[in-house]
Order: structure tokens, then C-alpha cells, then sequence
């Protein structure tokens, strides 16, 4: 079985890392296929700790989002 997750970050972000990335070997020791959509890129993460501007980051991953979820619904 295929299970996508939909992440807000990459295992670079502690709450990812707390809520879904801990669980990912488990659940592939017990036949599941994982495969991870952060919304957020590991360069999102470092702009945004660097105090750059991430706007364009943002609407980005959101229309990315959108267009993944839109790809899988009704594709």
C-alpha cells in the first residue's frame, strides 16, 4: 500500500520531524510505501531563520500544493 504525507516541512523542521518522520520506519517495516510532500523546502527553512524574505517562497509551495492535490483528485 502507498501512503503520501503531506508534511509542512522536511525532516529539517522539528515539528515534521515529531509528527510524521519518527513514524516512517515502522511504517515501512510493515509494508507500507511512504513517500513525503513537504510544503515547505529545506531553502524556505533557511531564508526564513536567516531573516530573508520568504513571500515568494510561500505562494510557491502553496501552488505547488494545490496543483499536487489537484493532480491526484481529479487526474
Amino acid at each position: 500500500m502507498k501512503v503520501i504525507f503531506y508534511t509542512k516541512y522536511s525532516n529539517k523542521g522539528a515539528s515534521s520531524r515529531l509528527r510524521s518522520f519518527q513514524y516512517f520506519p515502522y511504517l515501512k517495516e510493515h509494508g507500507l510505501d511512504v513517500k513525503v510532500k513537504p510544503l515547505f523546502s529545506d531553502l524556505y527553512l533557511e531564508r526564513l531563520y536567516a531573516g530573508k524574505n520568504v513571500l515568494v517562497s510561500v505562494i510557491f509551495a502553496y501552488l505547488n500544493r494545490f496543483i499536487n492535490l489537484w493532480w491526484i483528485f481529479w487526474a
